[in-house]
């Protein structure tokens, strides 16, 4: 904004040389601008979907992990049973 407040007085009170600067920097100014609100925002949205969608794969993997951990935790706990030993056997 404050570029357009210099360059569009350098265009209208300039000289025929500045006129051509002073034109190219007006069109400059606007094609950024257009650039940065319909080309980059359509990017950012589609980067932060693909954030939150890691970050809900990532809370998928702790819960998984955190299930894993408990099942071998039962696991541990549970008293060792022993095997029989069967009488009278095939030899």
């Amino acid at each position: 904004m404050t570029v357009l407040l210099v360059v569009v007085p350098l265009y209208f009170f300039g000289g025929v040389v500045l006129r051509d600067f002073a034109l190219a920097m007006i069109l400059g100014v606007a094609v950024g601008t257009y650039s940065s609100v319909f080309v980059a925002s359509p990017i950012v949205y589609a980067w932060r979907k693909e954030v939150k969608r890691v970050e809900i794969k990532r809370e998928k993997v702790i819960e998984l992990e955190a299930q894993k951990q408990k099942r071998l935790e039962k696991k541990a706990a549970e008293p060792k049973r022993k095997k029989k030993k069967k009488k009278g056997g095939k030899k």
